[in-house]
């Protein structure tokens, strides 16, 4: 029966902060259509499944409730923590084959994400988005999975209330709403509604795009930022040429095992 771990991802060792992610290590790949069901099934914005491929390598594949991703943070996290935590693994550093290419992750100082930076660029639907999110005068990038608009600062951020079909509606897949920080050097929410999650907790993978823009902002390689979901996340955050160093803690908060079979056959 298929072992299952629910991580806490990017959290602050409360029961209730960071992101939720399952994880399932696998022997083999199970049939495509079941994973989706079992992401389903976990409900959670994403279910990781990871197979072993050599020493302290691993191909690694992400599946919100609804459909599969190319990239996901947190979710990638959480596996480095089960496979550390749960299986033993010592490896100084970690490697996932995906479908955004080789990611890293390393253990010291904390568990630590190394993953491609994604620039952005202007929008031709800039004034959509603007309509959208019912910010006039904001500026609004983009590349081919998200777009980031940005507020004037980190209250309009807080009070910010979505209307999930006006930003369903929109051309990109995911939402990054950003201003800079009071406590931090810069804060986010994140939607995607469009991928059945209507706002993240806290979103690893938009820090490829976020630190990039805000180290160029503030003229900084190292910055550290906050997510202002209801959970809450703090995210560490350093830009090495084209790579982004993402580190956050983790914790296992429930193990669990699938009280049905399931299929094996790719």
């Amino acid at each position: 029966m298929q072992t299952v771990y629910f991580v806490n991802a990017f959290t602050t060792q409360t029961p209730h902060s960071g992101n939720p992610a399952a994880v399932c290590v696998l022997d083999e790949w199970l049939a495509e259509s079941t994973m989706q069901t079992m992401a389903a099934q976990h409900n959670l914005a994403e279910t990781a499944f990871v197979v072993e491929t050599g020493p302290g390598e691993f191909t690694i594949r992400w599946f919100t409730p609804t459909v599969e991703i190319d990239l996901c943070g947190h979710a990638t996290l959480a596996a480095a923590h089960v496979l550390i935590e749960h299986f033993g693994m010592r490896n100084e550093r970690l490697a996932f084959e995906s479908a955004s290419g080789t990611l890293f992750v390393s253990r010291k100082p904390q568990l630590t994400l190394d993953f491609p930076v994604r620039q952005l660029q202007n929008s031709e639907d800039a004034d959509r988005y603007r309509r959208a999110f019912a910010l006039p005068q904001a500026t609004v990038l983009y590349n081919d999975l998200a777009a980031l608009i940005e507020c004037e600062n980190e209250q309009a951020i807080r009070d910010f209330q979505p209307n999930y079909s006006a930003i369903e509606a929109l051309p990109a897949r995911i939402h990054y709403l950003t201003a800079p920080g009071d406590a931090c050097d810069f804060v986010c929410r994140v939607f995607a509604p469009k991928l059945g999650i209507p706002e993240d907790p806290v979103t690893g993978s938009a820090y490829t795009s976020l630190m990039p823009y805000w180290s160029k902002k503030l003229q900084r390689t190292t910055l550290g930022a906050q997510q202002l979901s209801a959970r809450g996340g703090h995210i560490r955050l350093e830009l090495c040429n084209d790579r982004v160093l993402i580190g956050g803690q983790a914790q296992t908060v429930i193990v669990g095992k699938w009280a049905i079979e399931v299929d094996h056959a790719y």
